[in-house]
């Protein structure tokens, strides 16, 4: 086995690790009426974000919010933007986008 097989299977084993307790979102929608970003975690959680915290353009239309990649990304079509969902959280519980 060459360098780049065990870089390989170490990677995968991190990312096997990981998905074990970092949260993923399993829904997500734009409440029009509260202008706010609604997720459900895997973790249970829920999430209710200002889109200006998430430096997304301003106004800009954040329906048909797809999640993607097992639920670790969230892509915005219409705008053609996307947040990575561990590190939203992150910044959430870490009180970084306490409004």
């Amino acid at each position: 086995m060459d360098d780049l097989d065990r870089t390989i299977e170490a990677a995968i084993r991190r990312g096997e690790d990981l998905a074990g307790h970092e949260p993923r979102a399993i829904s997500a929608r734009f409440d029009i009426e509260r202008k706010r970003l609604v997720i459900e975690l895997s973790t249970g959680a829920e999430l209710s974000i200002s889109p200006s915290l998430l430096n997304l353009p301003e106004g800009a239309d954040l329906s048909g919010v797809q999640i993607l990649g097992d639920g670790y990304d969230l892509y915005f079509p219409k705008i053609d933007e996307g947040v990575f969902v561990p590190d939203l959280c992150r910044s959430a519980f870490d009180m970084q986008l306490a409004a």
